[in-house]
């Protein structure tokens, strides 16, 4: 049984566990410190649903076609510091900067966010270079989509979104593909927004104004190794509130209208309003 994980592929016995196939894909990538990772696969409806470990595969997606495709997930985060190996500190890296690119971990304060995005380029692209364009358009898809709705669009109520916004889950489970996120760019581009609007937003002022601020901080990383780039990201992402946090969203029998969320991840279980992020239970 051929299981595909991005570009990589692993074969399983077609009565294999979970966990065995788990320990194939970190093997092959040369992880030893398995117990921070789980596998994600898209369920019938569009959600992404975790991999029972101590389950045959084969019980858990009846009907799928093969070869069956998962997605590797960071599952339990620790502080960069308590990882021994570089590789799981890039995977660690890799998940969370899918994350932020699709909304499910949420970054409120302007500062962290340019501090996080002058990193991933840092990481992805090296020394700032003003004759590299690349690099500056990439700027745009790593801006954490909170920050571009409270810096931008709150600033120009010109500009607004085509559409109702969509639901997400937020935390370290995150899916490769599913209807369910907050849109990245690239869904932007093709779904809520206009392309008028998307250029309205790349010139508008306060645009400007941000990846100015990116640029600058880029530059005073001058030097830095993509890989200690990745972990002084990871340092930083470590106090965010909702990292490792994955959320469902709830309606209360309270005839209440408004929607919540219940977010279960390292400190516990939240509910939360999702109009006024206001805490209702931790």
């Amino acid at each position: 049984m051929p299981l595909c994980f991005m570009s990589a592929e692993v074969e399983c016995d077609h009565k294999a566990r979970g966990q065995e196939c788990l320990d194939k894909v970190c093997q092959m990538l040369g992880i030893i410190e398995v117990d921070y990772f789980g596998l994600q696969y898209m369920g019938q409806r569009g959600e992404m649903l975790w991999i029972n470990m101590r389950n045959q595969i084969k019980q858990q997606m009846t009907g799928a076609n093969t070869p069956l495709r998962f997605q590797l997930k960071v599952k339990f985060f620790v502080p960069p510091h308590l990882l021994l190996q570089e590789v799981t500190r890039h995977q660690f890296y890799i998940s969370i900067v899918q994350d932020l690119q699709e909304g499910r971990l949420r970054v409120t304060d302007r500062q962290l966010a340019i501090k996080l995005v002058a990193l991933i380029a840092q990481s992805e692209t090296g020394d700032f270079d003003s004759e590299v364009t690349s690099a500056l358009l990439s700027y745009r898809k790593w801006i954490p989509l909170s920050i571009l709705e409270t810096e931008v669009l709150c600033s120009s109520p010109t500009l607004q979104r085509k559409g109702k916004r969509r639901k997400h889950h937020s935390g370290s489970s995150g899916p490769e593909i599913s209807s369910e996120n907050e849109e990245s760019f690239s869904d932007m581009e093709s779904n809520s927004w206009t392309t008028t609007s998307l250029n309205q937003v790349f010139n508008s002022t306060e645009f400007s104004s941000l990846t100015n601020s990116i640029i600058q901080y880029h530059q005073k990383l001058e030097s830095t190794k993509p890989m200690h780039a990745k972990y002084l990201f990871l340092q930083e992402v470590a106090n965010l509130e909702d990292i490792g946090v994955e959320y469902f969203f709830v309606k209360l029998n309270n005839n209440s209208e408004d929607p919540y969320k219940i977010g279960v991840g390292p400190k516990g279980v939240t509910i939360v309003c999702e109009l006024t992020n206001e805490v209702k239970y931790t």
